[in-house]
């Protein structure tokens, strides 16, 4: 019950299709791990997850698929609140500023922007706007709940 993409980490491929598509692979992986092929960085997801939205991933391919069928969910929270797991694209600054616990994968040229994992740790308000939200960066994020609720049924 496992799926494994492979996935160019170029800033080309920082598309709202993509976040929505590798998404879920990514913030539930039983593995992620980077190769570098030529020059170019490769992010390769091991996980039960189907792609999100059942959406093809462009810059990416399967590598593997067991046959068994992946869980597959299309949830997702628009506001961006302490506690949320969150995956997208954006300079490393930004991330440092509102998320922890992250994982950064630099993008292929790139130390200083990539894709990441990590838990908000800030909510948005009327007077405060995260700069990953007020910059428009490409976001998935799902709370903490919807997440615990995901595990209980995966067993």
């Amino acid at each position: 019950m496992a799926q494994t993409y492979e996935f160019n980490n170029v800033s080309a491929n920082n598309t709202a299709a993509n976040i929505s598509a590798l998404g879920p692979q990514v913030l539930f992986a039983d593995q992620v791990s980077v190769r570098l092929d030529t020059d170019t960085k490769k992010l390769q997801t091991t996980s039960r997850f189907a792609l999100g939205d059942g959406a093809s991933l462009t810059g990416g391919v399967l590598l593997a698929d067991d046959s068994a069928v992946e869980t597959q969910f299309e949830q997702s929270v628009g506001k961006f609140v302490d506690g949320n797991l969150i995956f997208g694209y954006a300079p490393l600054t930004e991330i440092k500023a509102d998320v922890r616990n992250y994982i950064f994968y630099s993008a292929t040229g790139s130390t200083t922007e990539g894709f990441f994992t990590g838990v908000c740790n800030t909510t948005q308000s009327q007077d405060y706007t995260p700069a990953l939200v007020s910059n428009s960066r490409n976001l998935l994020m799902i709370s903490a709940d919807q997440a615990r609720s995901l595990a209980s049924n995966i067993g």
